[in-house]
């Protein structure tokens, strides 16, 4: 309906004359327009492209009027942006009524209260949503959308002619960055939670790790005090977080101070992945704030840390490939099992194994070949896979399976229902330690 009104008008206009009007700028500056054909989107875009690109609301002769609604005589003519107030409220106002409409196309509700009349408290739209409560499902929806919204980053690199190396140096990848938003005060406490995170993360793969605070290099932003507060707060937090660490002077970004953390592989080998950067200059660019604790005065300056804990997916990927030397941890590894029969007697139950096993959620595979069980065995076991599964004769009249570990030579006899058991032991121990993170809310 919308839609065909606003369609309708556009039509009207169109057959209106297109009269010569003035318009009046705040600084006495005077526009040529057109009557009903000039918006105040035009005369912005005449006056500046940052201008234009940033406008969210006008007022023409004292009225609040819409960027994209034309002028309709000689008037005076006020363009908003969001550092002000009337730029500021349109947005949340014009915020809430998408979700409004949100919330009615996706959930039915009724809507109630609307957009808020005191300045400064954001948006929001209360819904009625009668016998509608949130379930399991609404809240893996909301899930989904929020790891979606903090998923790695696509990240494009030139990279001169011969710099590339596999998965280590690439054009296109994926970073796992962060970006906090938090106050001076605030610097110390956040870094040093960062850190923990990074540890945690670190121990479960089996890293260790270098820790290296770079300092303000020759080509800087920002002024001394501010730097030296920075990696003050920076020093503080890495005394605290308690492991050894070295001074790296001159060697931090641009716009601030940062931490390089450097692992070891099972070669000591070492590779720069995750970083944690402090960043005056992007806030004060912006000119960020925020309201103070009494939510009457709003205060500078914001610092924003980017925080990687993998850096680069795809090198930590490699990193991981090189670690392991193709011995992936079960809970990590794309060759978790594999069924080898004896002989083609026992393929059907050799399938039926498999299948058990894969209706469970895990990576299994059966040979299936006619060559000997020596030589099936070999080449799983050069494969790297966590568990080879014999199964013959005997182990499909009794519904077991002969069980090999990795870098075993062991055979050990288990059930169907005792090996899924083991496997789910096997899963459950190193994933949910490393998805359970005890992050600390504020």
């Amino acid at each position: 309906m919308f839609e065909s009104i606003q369609a309708e008008q556009k039509t009207q206009r169109l057959s209106l004359s297109p009269d010569p009007i003035k318009v009046t700028l705040p600084d006495g500056t005077v526009k040529d327009a057109a009557k009903w054909q000039t918006t105040p989107f035009d005369v912005a875009k005449e006056i500046s492209k940052n201008l234009a690109n940033n406008a969210l609301i006008a007022r023409v002769n004292g009225v609040l009027w819409d960027m994209a609604r034309p002028l309709e005589q000689d008037c005076e003519l006020r363009i908003y942006k969001f550092e002000d107030d009337e730029g500021r409220d349109t947005f949340w106002h014009s915020s809430a009524h998408i979700l409004g409409q949100s919330l009615e196309m996706g959930y039915g509700c009724m809507l109630c209260i609307g957009p808020c009349t005191t300045r400064g408290e954001g948006f929001y739209y209360d819904g009625f949503y009668g016998d509608l409560g949130l379930n399991d499902d609404h809240c893996k929806q909301i899930e989904a959308g929020a790891l979606k919204a903090a998923g790695p980053c696509l990240v494009f690199k030139h990279r001169a002619r011969g710099a590339l190396s596999g998965l280590t140096r690439v054009r296109r990848f994926r970073q796992d960055d962060a970006h906090i938003f938090c106050r001076e005060s605030q610097i110390k406490d956040e870094v040093r939670e960062a850190l923990k995170f990074i540890d945690y993360v670190y121990e479960i793969f089996g890293f260790t790790y270098d820790l290296k605070l770079s300092t303000r290099p020759e080509n800087s932003l920002g002024e001394t005090a501010t730097w030296e507060k920075a990696e003050s707060a920076l020093k503080e937090a890495l005394d605290e977080f308690g492991k050894p660490w070295q001074l790296n002077e001159g060697d931090g970004a641009f716009y601030g101070p940062k931490i390089d953390i450097n692992v070891s592989d099972s070669l000591s080998r070492k590779f720069q992945c995750a970083t944690l950067q402090l960043d005056f200059q992007l806030p004060n660019f912006f000119k960020l704030e925020y309201l103070a604790e009494d939510e009457a005065k709003i205060e500078r300056p914001v610092v924003m840390i980017h925080r990687a804990i993998l850096g680069s997916v795809e090198r930590m990927f490699a990193i991981l490939l090189m670690h392991y030397m193709g011995k992936w941890p079960f809970w990590l590894s794309p060759c978790q099992a594999i069924v080898c029969p004896v002989s083609k007697k026992s393929q059907a139950y050799a399938e039926k194994v498999k299948d058990e096993i894969y209706s469970k959620g895990f990576h299994v595979d059966a040979d299936l070949t006619d060559r000997k069980i020596g030589k099936k065995v070999r080449e799983a076991q050069l494969a790297q896979y966590n568990y080879i599964l014999v199964v013959g004769e005997q182990e499909a009249e009794t519904g077991q399976v002969s069980v090999r570990i990795r870098d075993k030579a062991d055979l050990t006899t288990m059930s169907i229902e005792g090996l899924l058991e083991r496997f789910s032991e096997d899963a459950k121990i190193s994933f949910e330690t490393f998805v359970k993170f005890p992050l600390k809310l504020p």
